[in-house]
């Protein structure tokens, strides 16, 4: 993130002559919105879920686990795992999106 901030420089182009015609805002220029509502609250829904857990996943774990010790280490790992599926498959979700969405 901080490298894409401060090392990447573009540079956009100059506006054409004449072509100062009123710009839309990006919502604006969505002419269905629906779709995007719609996918603004599954993805709050799927975050609300993944984190619901995190207060009890603790409670349950130490229940699974003999050494006691142990216990914030591995509630940590299994808080983890839906991180690590979610950089697993992004490369691939995203390639399949491309290839399916066009």
């Amino acid at each position: 993130f901080l490298a894409t901030t401060f090392l990447i420089k573009e540079n956009p182009p100059a506006p054409k002559p004449g072509s100062m015609a009123k710009t839309q805002s990006g919502w604006s220029q969505i002419p269905d919105k629906r779709p995007i509502i719609a996918m603004l609250a599954t993805g709050m829904l799927l975050a609300f879920a993944n984190m619901s857990i995190e207060p009890i996943i603790t409670v349950y774990v130490q229940q699974l686990i003999e050494d006691q010790g142990k216990v914030t280490m591995v509630a940590g790992v299994v808080m983890s795992a839906a991180a690590l599926g979610t950089i697993l498959s992004s490369s691939w979700l995203g390639k399949l999106a491309d290839r399916v969405g066009h």
